[in-house]
């Protein structure tokens, strides 16, 4: 999985027709629904049914200082007489942070379900160990692979110039929870005894199951202090404290939601 994780989560989206279908209209529209518990906040809005598909909007808020996996990789409608889906890579959530996301589904004649039942589940929390302690890697290069812990990793290439140095690294992850890297927790200590973080830093983490491997990089422009720290002529010292990180997901219960058509709305919008 690249930068957004495979686990065994389930959202099921179960669809159960009316006796009294909808009267026949381009698009039907749905009340905004929402639930939450201590762990997460789901609000889903703007939803709607055409003919041959049904959208909606979801926010989910991680309400934790823990690191929230949310997959709809099995993501599934459930529909007499057909196969509807709704399928996106799954996501991290940070601590205390939110994400939106359109999903979409599709089928026939979904323009005509007044209301289905939502059941939203796939939702873990994940419980961070502490990071792993990496050896520094020097530039120029000594050696191109080292180890962290579960992790083996090599250096994939660099450029190194006075005006801006980049490397990049793949890695791969045999631990049996769940690997965790953090590209913007790079540093390089330079000549000065300073340790500069990475420009790079807004990538999000990387999340690997066991077997799987993925690249990350990172980046410095121009350094402070002159010939000192000429990135072009000195030794740097990239660290990686902070970096490599396991973690184990706990399942966080979901619920059922009723989706109801929005009848004022509908017509108002045909």
């Amino acid at each position: 999985m690249k930068k957004l994780f495979y686990l065994m989560f389930t959202l099921g989206l179960t669809t159960t027709l009316n006796a009294q279908k909808a009267p026949k209209y381009d698009k039907i529209y749905y009340k905004p629904v929402h639930f939450e518990n201590e762990v997460v906040k789901v609000e889903i809005d703007n939803i709607v049914s055409l003919p041959k598909e049904t959208k909606f909007r979801m926010s989910i808020t991680n309400k934790t200082g823990d690191y929230l996996i949310y997959n709809s990789e099995e993501s599934s409608f459930t529909i007499p007489d057909q196969n509807v889906s709704a399928k996106d890579k799954s996501f991290i959530i940070e601590p205390n942070g939110s994400k939106t996301k359109v999903y979409r589904a599709f089928g026939e004649n979904l323009n005509t379900i007044e209301s289905f039942t939502y059941v939203c589940e796939g939702f873990y929390q994940v419980k961070m160990q502490n990071p792993l302690e990496a050896e520094n890697f020097r530039l120029p290069v000594a050696k191109n692979n080292f180890t962290v812990g579960p992790y083996s990793v090599s250096h994939v290439g660099h450029k190194k110039a006075t005006g801006k140095t980049d490397i990049k690294f793949t890695a791969n992850y045999q631990g049996d929870n769940l690997g965790f890297i953090f590209p913007v927790n790079i540093a390089v200590i330079m000549p000065d005894g300073n340790s500069y973080a990475t420009a790079n830093s807004k990538v999000n983490p990387i999340i690997l199951k066991k077997g799987e491997s993925d690249s990350f990089s990172a980046y410095w422009n121009r350094m402070p202090g002159g010939s000192k720290n000429d990135m072009q002529l000195r030794e740097m010292n990239i660290t990686f404290l902070g970096v490599f990180v396991e973690g184990t997901p706990v399942k966080v219960a979901g619920k059922s939601i009723s989706i109801e058509w929005d009848e004022a709305m509908t017509d108002g919008k045909n």
